[in-house]
């Protein structure tokens, strides 16, 4: 493996930044520092785009795997004309408790015809099958500002390009009212859904309640609010362990979450009269 990086001067030595967030390169690894010819720095312009740095949002530290299936995927879709590419999902929590990759594909192009493509250039390239939603950089604005669901995607994701979280949140009622029925179905077929199911489900909840309450909808604040309102820990969940204390506390927070939405869409018409 190899690493491109300027030299910057320092106060008692000069040094050598390396991404912390790296496939190969460990800690207490012996390297060679080498001056790259000129040839090379004419190759490197060229190729400039293929070696820009992913951006981190909401993760501290992804182990090197990871790393190497992401700057394939990057790789892969250079060839698409897209704004950005950004990945989020299962992929980047800790561990490889994942069984797909969820990619979202900003463009104003909405070719949905590519997705099949992609997905099979993907799987043929890292074996991992992929979860595409494509938007336009409008909708992944407005998707923003009114589902907690996008927040929390983008809470927690790493992105080709930068992304500028300009947007001012609108709370409608309806749209969070219909956001809410996913997670009601929690409460009559509880048996009937896995691990994994059940954490999709109480972090819509969760989402929808933090987003009424005007709070930023981050991983580590659901986590804090599940442990908070549903006495449990999210890893719980995901494994299915929760028991009847989570069943009892999961149909109150959802009956205080839906008559929120009830008094914000009254206040909302009040003012309409």
């Amino acid at each position: 493996m190899e690493i491109i990086s300027r030299i910057s001067k320092g106060s008692r030595m000069d040094q050598i930044y390396i991404p912390k967030n790296r496939s190969g390169l460990n800690i207490g690894d012996y390297v060679i520092v080498r001056l790259i010819s000129l040839e090379e720095r004419g190759q490197l312009k060229k190729q400039e785009k293929d070696l820009r740095k992913p951006f981190f949002y909401g993760i501290n530290r992804i182990e090197p795997i990871k790393m190497e299936i992401i700057n394939r995927i990057f790789g892969i879709l250079d060839k698409f004309q897209f704004e950005n590419v950004i990945i989020t999902g299962s992929l980047l929590e800790k561990g490889f408790n994942f069984n797909d990759i969820d990619l979202v594909l900003v463009s104003e192009e909405q070719d949905h015809g590519k997705k099949e493509t992609i997905e099979s250039q993907i799987m043929n390239s890292v074996g991992i099958k992929t979860h595409i939603i494509m938007l336009s950089k409008k909708t992944l604005i407005s998707g923003l500002e009114t589902d907690p669901i996008y927040e929390s995607m983008i809470s927690r994701c790493i992105s080709r390009e930068r992304i500028v979280f300009n947007y001012k949140r609108q709370i409608l009622p309806r749209f969070l009212d219909l956001q809410l029925l996913k997670s009601k179905d929690l409460i009559k077929n509880y048996q009937e859904y896995n691990g994994r199911e059940k954490e999709y489900l109480v972090k819509n909840l969760v989402s929808i309640s933090l987003f009424l309450e005007g709070k930023r909808i981050k991983q580590d604040e659901i986590a804090r609010k599940i442990r908070a309102e549903l006495k449990t820990r999210p890893e719980e969940i995901r494994e299915n362990t929760a028991g009847k204390e989570f069943e009892r506390n999961y149909e109150r927070f959802y009956k205080e979450t839906f008559d929120r939405i009830l008094r914000e869409a009254a206040k909302q018409n009040a003012k309409q009269k």
